[in-house]
């Protein structure tokens, strides 16, 4: 495996496609960084939690996810009703399923936040980013969890009012429809590297106006990286893996783009 320098990860390349696909690459740069050296010490637990609660969160969908349609229909046994019964009883746990696929990172993510922060603290080190940040302590990292957990409501709610208004696009004639999913899927791509570059910019104590400033400075790497975590968690299965290559690509992506402005605030 090809082991990159600290200041090969913190290079910034010109040209937009140029960063759109760099961008791309910072979650497999997340990746070996995570999942590689003491680092590793801080990705298992989350990992091992989250794979626990997706597990147990599929098993009751498959379980228990038509008891709903039973208790109003009633046992298929004799109901003339019993194939709509059995029907929808499949149609629930398909949607169930969905939703915990898309669900899912957002809930870990949660979980697992006192675990990235040590992780993505761990890899500011590494890279020799941490010199002109306060000294560690837990009081100060629950601070800004609490900070970018308000920060990240922000962005959520911020992220639905455009979508809301990426609506008017389907009334496009033609490529109206084709239009809005590109534009649905580049705005949940921020909303992922918003929530997943949070963890360097809260050690900044930067604000909430600040943190957009640093995703629309380098609109092209943020789209490119949060695009390529949306697809990735929309695979069965990989969210509880990608969480912690994401949180190490989002610092990646801060450090690029905010770092020289962000140590001296």
């Amino acid at each position: 495996m090809k082991k990159h320098s600290p200041e090969s990860l913190l290079k910034v390349p010109k040209g937009f496609f140029n960063r759109f696909n760099e961008g791309m690459g910072l979650l497999g740069s997340g990746v070996k960084i995570a999942y590689t050296g003491p680092r590793l010490a801080f990705s298992l637990p989350p990992l091992m939690i989250n794979v626990l609660i997706f597990i147990l969160a599929v098993w009751m969908v498959v379980e228990k996810g038509g008891s709903f349609i039973d208790m109003v229909m009633g046992p298929d046994e004799g109901n003339y009703l019993g194939w709509l019964n059995w029907l929808l009883s499949g149609l629930l746990k398909v949607v169930l399923l969905y939703l915990v696929v898309t669900v899912f990172p957002i809930l870990a993510s949660i979980v697992s936040a006192p675990f990235l922060e040590f992780l993505t603290e761990s890899q500011e080190k590494y890279l020799g980013t941490r010199k002109d940040l306060p000294a560690f302590s837990f009081k100060a990292m629950f601070k800004d969890l609490v900070t970018t957990v308000s920060h990240a409501l922000k962005s959520l709610l911020l992220f639905i009012v455009l979508s809301m208004i990426s609506v008017l696009l389907e009334f496009i004639p033609g490529i109206g429809q084709v239009i809005h999913v590109v534009v649905a899927v580049c705005l949940s791509g921020l909303l992922l590297a918003f929530q997943f570059m949070d963890y360097a910019a809260a050690r900044r104590r930067l604000s909430f106006r600040e943190k957009l400033g640093i995703l629309v400075k380098d609109l092209a790497g943020s789209l490119g990286f949060g695009i390529a975590v949306f697809f990735t968690f929309l695979i069965p299965l990989t969210a509880p893996f990608v969480l912690a290559p994401a949180a190490c690509g989002g610092t990646l992506l801060f450090l690029r783009t905010g770092y020289k402005n962000s140590t001296t605030n």
